[in-house]
């Protein structure tokens, strides 16, 4: 759909040869869908293309742009294009997204792996595909590391912010797709035989109590705790219950 909706938007002698490894929500991508997307990618490299755009989910996108850059040859510029809602939803990005892809091929602007991506509130960027940031929780804009996109797209031309990545070897790489992986202490000095609170927190919600931000948290709380609890005590003390007995005549 994307193509022949760009070809609706777009008069021009664009060609495109499509093909599809493997077809999967985003959210269920693993190693061995890019285990199946990899060589994929390498016999497109070596076509007579002159780029390649490869559609993706948004879950996702991040780490598939990522693995890519790990065994490309940077021989071609290749575009990673993803939609933030369903095409025919004017307020998404997926058009646009693909469209400036196609102009990021035809102007030469880079060869390598690459994002393209319009923000709901903010410019459409190209971001490298190894400093791609991770969407926030709730949140569907895209940025690069330190907020430096590679390129900006606007009205049709491309402005180039940074210098083009350097024509690499191509590497051979194959991802585990079960892999057995050994995950270190968070934090130096934690004992599993622990038993402070801390670690009792630790262990039952998954969130480090003694990392910065929970630091800053604890220190925002417990003044106000200490207050509150002070309050409470200076208050039920202060309350004195006379029978009916007692009252003065």
């Amino acid at each position: 759909q994307l193509v022949e909706n760009y070809k609706k938007a777009h008069q021009n002698e664009v060609e495109f040869l499509c093909s599809e490894p493997y077809f999967i929500l985003s959210e269920n991508l693993s190693a061995r869908e890019l285990n199946l997307l990899i060589p994929a990618f390498k016999e497109a490299e070596k076509s007579d293309a002159d780029g390649i755009i490869i559609t993706h989910g948004t879950d996702s996108l991040q780490f598939s742009a990522a693995a890519l850059c790990l065994v490309s040859s940077f021989a071609k510029p290749t575009l990673l294009v993803s939609a933030n809602r369903p095409l025919d939803d004017p307020a998404g990005n997926g058009n646009e997204n693909f469209a400036a892809a196609v102009d990021f091929i035809s102007q030469n602007c880079g060869n390598g792996v690459y994002i393209s991506y319009k923000n709901p509130k903010g410019e459409h960027c190209f971001h490298r595909g190894d400093k791609a940031v991770a969407f926030l929780e709730g949140d569907d804009s895209l940025f690069s590391l330190n907020h430096k996109p590679y390129a900006l797209w606007k009205n049709g031309k491309i402005e180039v912010l940074e210098s083009p990545s350097p024509l690499l070897s191509a590497k051979a790489c194959r991802l585990t797709e079960k892999p057995k992986i050994i995950i270190p202490l968070p934090f130096a000095g934690k004992d599993k035989n622990d038993l402070s609170v801390l670690s009792f927190l630790e262990n039952n919600t998954g969130i480090t109590m003694r990392g910065l931000w929970s630091m800053k948290l604890i220190k925002q709380i417990v003044p106000y705790t200490v207050i509150a609890v002070a309050a409470l005590f200076w208050v039920s003390t202060g309350i004195v219950q006379v029978e009916s007995y007692q009252e003065a005549t």
